[in-house]
């Protein structure tokens, strides 16, 4: 095997790896990540592909959480139907939080959502969110992948 063959095989193919920006098919521009702005500054949690996200706002130290709705864009609330929160306790038993809605319309929907249980009083939090977003059943652990605790 010659040494240009063996540069072909074994080089060219790592230093192409190692590029990382893929161009869109089409414009020629390099992908960007996708992120949303936590407007409560929070944790974004993204529900389905991304047809809705939770800004999840949890204080450790009072046991508290409050759950923000927003559609495909963390600038537009959305109201919903109570959430349920489920959360994993220190002793292997289950709690469900109950939440009461901080802005609650009269059809009983609201868009800002908030608990309070001894629970919570950890971090991080082992849990799940399940709602409804205009008919369609979500869920999604507490916390957003890749989060990283002090």
């Amino acid at each position: 095997m010659r040494l240009r063959d063996l540069f072909s095989l074994l080089v060219l193919p790592c230093a192409l790896a190692a590029c990382g920006d893929k161009a869109k098919e089409g414009d020629g521009a390099p992908e960007k990540a996708h992120e949303h702005t936590a407007p409560h500054g929070g944790e974004i949690l993204e529900l389905g592909n991304e047809e809705g996200h939770v800004e999840l706002v949890h204080e450790d130290d009072a046991g508290k959480i409050t759950l923000y709705v927003y559609g495909s864009e963390t600038t537009k609330p959305i109201n919903v139907q109570r959430p349920t929160v489920n959360i994993q306790l220190k002793d292997g038993t289950a709690a469900e939080i109950a939440l009461t809605a901080t802005d609650a319309k009269a059809d009983g929907t609201a868009h800002t959502w908030s608990g309070q249980h001894e629970g919570l009083k950890v971090e991080p939090l082992d849990g799940r969110v399940r709602l409804v977003i205009g008919g369609k059943p979500f869920q999604t652990p507490l916390e957003a992948p890749g989060h990283k605790h002090k």
